[in-house]
């Protein structure tokens, strides 16, 4: 074969095209007709089912009629080295949308009668007049790049207020370009762009383009693989890979060892001692984020954690014991802090059985529960008593922001903040009835 003429394959039922190896004129790539330099493109077989084709770069003319009625292609990828897209190319094809590339000058008639096609992206600033899509009925957006300032392209509107065609145009940098594939905006890097970083690259060394600026920077990547920690020689552009031996930090709570290529993963010690301090009132458990958390598990309305268990008010209440409250600075006091063994020890006598309750409001309370009124109160005194302050050797009782007795589940007034409200504090009766013995002497010696 030495010549084939314009349209000699269109309108056929041909599915698939071959040239005999050797042929100095054409050869077939894939079912496509080229001539044998790859600078035309004659022709694509209408009856393949591909839906989607690219051109191959270096291609500069798409041969007239070369996808007349391909009606099973929907999309065509063209590459900047195409200048010529001759008549009646993709006239009566599937395609239903293009984007043309900015190194096409002309297209006259080349997309005329498209049914399908619906949308056209124009890559380049240069304006074209050629009429190319005359009678594509469903055609009715045309979007263009930045900087392009006609109102018009191929003899259609330009609109630039469809949020495809703003799409379109936010993908253009240095680097890249907008395009339409397969129905979808897309970012589609510059040929030049391209060669560029493959010529830069070297195996694991890489070079990319950046958006901002057009220059390259350089990465070094390399193939990660278990059980090994990878270097990049930048001399070679080889991966060199170094075996992990030994438990390893992997986060907050776990630690990672490899053995027979493989990683195992465990808790660690410290996590999973934190975790063993789990009782029915609070859950301790280990966060790879936060780290060591402590979780109330007691109901914060009705319930109070006596013994690690959690215990309903109601029932304390009828044991016929006094509340005495001891509110603590919950920005220095957290769950995991309390601990009534040592609060008993500093506290040791007149407290019958300890608690502590968390409500909603992240207010930790701890209860002390005394046999009666009064000794609630001599209680209350001792714990406001304390030492406060820089020096502080009584553990979460160094963080007391009020003690009060309760009453029904509220304050009841009484050593709210260590002043006396309601009913007087022990200290203040006895003081009062010595002044009152005192008068009452002075007032019968008088007399006698």
């Amino acid at each position: 074969m030495t010549y084939v003429g314009e349209e000699a394959f269109a309108a056929n039922n041909l599915t698939w095209i071959e040239v005999k190896a050797g042929n100095k004129n054409y050869v077939a790539i894939d079912g496509v007709l080229f001539t044998s330099n790859m600078t035309i493109l004659m022709q694509y077989s209408p009856k393949m089912a591909n839906k989607s084709y690219t051109i191959p770069y270096g291609v500069q003319t798409i041969q007239r009629a070369a996808f007349n009625r391909a009606r099973s292609l929907t999309n065509v990828i063209i590459p900047d080295s195409v200048k010529t897209v001759r008549a009646f190319a993709f006239s009566y094809s599937g395609i239903t949308s293009v984007t043309i590339p900015a190194s096409v000058t002309s297209i006259s008639h080349a997309f005329e009668q498209t049914p399908k096609i619906t949308s056209v992206f124009y890559q380049g600033t240069a304006a074209i007049s050629d009429e190319a899509f005359t009678d594509c009925e469903a055609l009715n957006t045309v979007c263009v790049a930045p900087g392009y300032t006609s109102s018009t392209f191929c003899g259609l509107p330009v609109n630039k207020t469809a949020e495809v065609c703003k799409q379109f145009q936010s993908m253009f940098n240095k680097c890249s370009m907008g395009a339409c594939i397969d129905g979808k905006i897309v970012e589609q890097k510059k040929k030049s762009v391209a060669d560029e970083e493959q010529k830069k690259s070297n195996g694991c060394v890489q070079y990319q383009c950046q958006k901002d600026t057009g220059s390259f920077l350089k990465t070094l990547v390399c193939e990660e693989k278990q059980c090994y920690t990878a270097k990049c020689v930048e001399s070679n552009g080889k991966c060199e890979y170094t075996k992990n031996d030994g438990w390893e930090a992997d986060n907050g709570c776990f630690e990672t060892k490899c053995e027979n290529n493989e990683w195992m993963v465990q808790k660690k010690k410290s996590a999973a001692e934190w975790e063993e301090r789990s009782n029915e009132c609070v859950q301790y458990k280990c966060d790879n984020e936060t780290g060591n958390v402590a979780v109330s598990l007691c109901n914060s309305d009705n319930e109070i954690c006596v013994n690690d268990k959690c215990v309903e008010k109601k029932t304390m209440k009828e044991n016929g014991k006094v509340r005495i409250v001891v509110e603590l600075d919950s920005d220095k006091v957290k769950i995991n802090d309390i601990n009534t063994a040592e609060i008993l020890k500093v506290i040791d006598s007149g407290v019958e059985t300890i608690g502590w309750e968390y409500d909603s409001k992240n207010q930790i309370r701890v209860i002390l529960y005394a046999k009666d009124k009064e000794t609630a109160q001599s209680v209350a005194n001792t714990v406001k008593s304390l030492e406060k302050g820089e020096g502080c050797s009584y553990g979460i009782l160094c963080q007391i922001s009020s003690v009060y007795l309760d009453q029904d589940g509220k304050n009841s007034g009484e050593f709210v903040d260590g002043k006396v409200s309601g009913i007087e504090s022990i200290h203040n009766m006895a003081m009062k009835s010595v002044l009152v013995l005192l008068g009452l002497t002075t007032f019968f010696a008088r007399r006698m």
